[in-house]
């Protein structure tokens, strides 16, 4: 039996997921990297930006709910529960 050479589908599916596994791991790096210039930037104009700006994230992952008191079921009850079981305190 002889092959066939794959459709031109076939070759477009493959060709543009390769693309996308070549692109996807250099886009994340120039996100990062443009990051990290913002935040130089930041701090060249308002000294003291990179600690406010960790001061806000801070401030925003304490503002989310837990996920622990999520999975027990929000509220009140549950959360006196958790800290009269020696939970976090």
């Amino acid at each position: 039996m002889s092959r066939q050479a794959p459709s031109w589908i076939g070759r477009r599916i493959g060709g543009g997921s390769t693309l996308l596994l070549l692109l996807l791991p250099l886009s994340l790096n120039i996100a990062q990297l443009l990051h990290g210039r913002t935040l130089v930037w930041g701090e060249a104009m308002w000294p003291g930006y990179a600690k406010v700006r960790q001061a806000w994230a801070a401030e925003q992952l304490a503002a989310a709910p837990s996920p622990a008191v999520a999975v027990q079921g929000a509220g009140p009850a549950s959360a006196a529960a958790l800290g009269a079981a020696g939970g976090d305190a």
